[in-house]
């Protein structure tokens, strides 16, 4: 699944682009999941997006 997402997913895409090694982008995935429960795959990776692109806290509302 992840092979596939590296060339169709633009969310998956750029997120693995931000991040410095795919071992670090699957370690901020388990992480992150084990803490929060998302609506699904797709927010979780918006919200990653988002909270790397602002210094700001996010609002996981819309996410969760």
């Amino acid at each position: 699944m992840h092979t596939i997402q590296e060339f169709i997913d633009e969310q998956y895409m750029e997120l693995r682009a931000i991040t410095n090694t795919r071992v670090e982008f699957f370690e901020e995935l388990r992480t992150i999941s084990s803490y929060i429960v998302f609506k699904n795959f797709e927010s979780m990776l918006a919200w990653m997006i988002k909270s790397r692109q602002t210094k700001k806290n996010i609002d996981l509302t819309p996410y969760i």
